[in-house]
């Protein structure tokens, strides 16, 4: 695991010790969905994107993790796969920073193909749903 700012090569930074209260430069999710959906299924786009919201669903499947992602603009899935970001340990509810490239996924949906995953802020509260 990276912190922000590390010259090692990009990974998840949850679980971090140290939170960063800031994530510059990102997008809106509205933006990059709709960058997305013009690609093909399976097709990476050329531009690494920056993203930040609240996690409002998790669903593991072994070796890749989906999550979705909302903030103001609207919602995206954020693909994990485990070989390329190292665990993710995220919550309901707490709020990361998403770096990765627009893809779509085998079955058609705009998302986030994941290089880094970085928590700015853990949930406070668990969000309904969910148990632990």
């Amino acid at each position: 695991m990276t912190d922000v700012g590390s010259t090692e090569s990009p990974k998840s930074t949850v679980g971090s010790t140290e939170t960063p209260k800031r994530f510059p430069d990102r997008d809106e999710i509205a933006r990059v969905h709709v960058e997305a959906e013009a690609l093909e299924p399976g097709e990476e786009g050329p531009e690494t994107r920056r993203l930040a919201g609240r996690v409002m669903a998790r669903r593991d499947m072994g070796k890749l993790v989906f999550l979705d992602l909302v903030d103001r603009s609207g919602r995206i899935q954020l693909l994990a796969p485990l070989a390329r970001t190292g665990e993710v340990d995220v919550h309901l509810g707490d709020v990361v920073g998403a770096i990765g490239k627009p893809t779509k996924s085998r079955r058609g949906e705009p998302s986030l193909i994941l290089d880094e995953l970085v928590l700015l802020s853990r949930a406070v509260q668990t969000l309904g749903g969910e148990e632990g």
